[in-house]
């Protein structure tokens, strides 16, 4: 499979990586959070710029973002991921958003919703 960047891959280390047994998804996740950078290297083919552009992160930028990931995959909360397509073959800017969300969540047979943040990941270009 194609290890680009981009939405379909995501979506596919996503899925792979909830649906994993829960010790290999604690490793998973222990590397998101004490080396993301090394585990971006490996479940992605990053460019070159794409490298520079995530070392580059401010370090308390890059370890929230980490810790959001795991926070939500080791909850088993889907994280919703955009990376917008660029115009150009080099953008100007580019800026890499996230936001947390306060929703509710409704599991068929429970008794009450339950309030679950849902992380959400957008890089777009200008």
């Amino acid at each position: 499979m194609n290890k680009n960047f981009n939405n379909v891959r995501v979506a596919y280390v996503q899925s792979h990586i909830l649906g994993l047994p829960a010790t290999e998804k604690a490793a998973e996740i222990y590397k998101i959070r004490t080396d993301f950078v090394g585990w971006m290297h490996v479940w992605f083919e990053l460019t070159e710029k794409q490298g520079e552009e995530l070392a580059s992160l401010p370090e308390a930028f890059r370890n929230s973002l980490a810790n959001q990931i795991a926070d939500s995959w080791e909850n088993d909360v889907l994280i919703s991921f955009d990376k917008g397509a660029s115009s150009s073959q080099e953008p100007t800017v580019k800026d890499v958003i996230l936001g947390l969300t306060s929703v509710q969540q409704y599991r068929m047979g429970s008794t009450e919703p339950t309030e679950i943040e849902q992380l959400t990941i957008r890089i777009t270009y200008q």
